[in-house]
């Protein structure tokens, strides 16, 4: 009877050692997941953080561009009315040595 008793405690314990096992696979394995869901939303959290800073400095640079088509633009004006007034200019002049030549011929 010693070697049944023996037996049957030795199956006791490979059972309570086997449910040991898996008590310790099932926690290793929601660790695991916890760490896996903690990594994704960090994840997800970085790619929403990077996007933000990737508009911000798209945002910034088409502010930057539009500035300097605006000075641009104002510049080309600017020359655009001194052209324009250059040639206004020599119309008057010629137009006075025009009225001066007609009054030195009379």
């Amino acid at each position: 009877m010693d070697d049944v008793e023996t037996i049957r405690i030795i199956k006791e314990k490979e059972t309570s050692a086997d449910e040991e096992i898996n008590e310790f696979k099932m926690e290793q394995e929601k660790i695991i997941k916890e760490a896996r869901e903690k990594e994704t939303i960090d994840l997800e959290k970085t790619e929403e953080e990077l996007k933000a800073k990737y508009q911000e400095y798209l945002e910034s640079k088409r502010r930057e561009a539009e500035q300097k088509a605006s000075a641009i633009i104002e510049g080309a004006k600017a020359k655009a009315s001194q052209i324009r007034l250059n040639i206004q200019d020599k119309d008057l002049e010629k137009m006075l040595l025009d009225i001066i030549t007609e009054y030195l011929e009379e």
